[in-house]
């Protein structure tokens, strides 16, 4: 069941990653995740947050990413998950390259999969209060994003944060 369960993520994934090219707008995202010392869902670590955006409409974006533990033991711990994110304060991008607003608010709603070193499967809701930039201006800058996960397996609810998240634009 395990092999097959993994071989339909890859199969998925690949899916997904191949409707990207064809997105309006694409970026590679670089950046951290975060949990309190003591939550029972994931070690507590610094993580980094790699990952890839697609724009699904001028307000909607499908972000696809990875959780690659980075201390105390690199590579340890990898996750994989995927979110869909919302653009609340305006349009995240515009036809005919058109100008959009420089600040922008987020609301991600995803899921997150334990591929290496835990079995945790969970979904998240994630807050980013400010963003700065965008598709139109080929760079933006996520900032203290604040979130929920709950954990199925364990059945907890826990916090994370993203003090960073950073895109950039093809």
């Amino acid at each position: 069941m395990g092999a097959s369960m993994k071989r339909l993520g890859i199969a998925v994934l690949l899916c997904v990653l191949c409707g990207m090219l064809w997105a309006a707008s694409f970026s590679f995202t670089l950046g951290t995740w975060s949990l309190p010392s003591q939550n029972p869902v994931i070690e507590a670590a610094a993580r980094g947050y790699l990952g890839a955006t697609a724009g699904l409409t001028k307000h909607l974006e499908l972000e696809v990413f990875t959780l690659i533990q980075a201390t105390p033991q690199p590579l340890a711990d990898i996750h994989g998950g995927a979110a869909f994110t919302f653009a609340l304060a305006a349009p995240r991008e515009l036809p005919d390259e058109q100008a959009v607003s420089f600040l922008q608010t987020y609301l991600s709603v995803g899921v997150l999969q334990g591929l290496r070193g835990s079995n945790s499967t969970s979904v998240f809701v994630r807050f980013t209060p400010l963003s700065i930039g965008g598709p139109y201006y080929k760079t933006r800058e996520r900032g203290v994003s604040l979130g929920l996960m709950y954990d199925f397996p364990q059945e907890v609810l826990t916090v994370f944060w993203n003090i960073f998240l950073f895109d950039i634009y093809l």
